[in-house]
């Protein structure tokens, strides 16, 4: 599966091209109940998790693919 995230090509919003290295799982942050399932490039990771503090808080679960 190609990684969900869109952060590299921010400017024409554009998803990231590389294969996806992890499965990620979030708090919603509209719902206390509700979590989000993103997969996701070692870089991409890599990059919310040391520029994003929310990011970090939000993150229940890891994966490895």
């Amino acid at each position: 599966m190609r990684c969900q995230n869109n952060m590299y090509n921010t400017n024409n919003h554009q998803r990231c091209i590389k294969t996806a290295d992890k499965k990620i799982i979030l708090k919603d942050i509209n719902e206390f109940v509700h979590q989000s399932t993103l997969w996701i490039c070692k870089e991409c990771f890599n990059e919310k998790m040391y520029n994003n503090k929310l990011f970090k808080d939000d993150l229940i679960q890891v994966v490895e693919l």
